[in-house]
């Protein structure tokens, strides 16, 4: 499953904290991010 927001196409990298993605209030929050 991809949320918009939460993918840049880059994988296997260190995760980076992207805006919405690691904020639990967010709509599009993923937990492993």
């Amino acid at each position: 499953m991809l949320l918009s927001g939460c993918t840049g196409g880059e994988t296997e990298q260190e995760p980076e904290e992207i805006a919405g993605c690691m904020d639990q209030s967010a709509e599009n929050y993923n937990p492993d991010a």
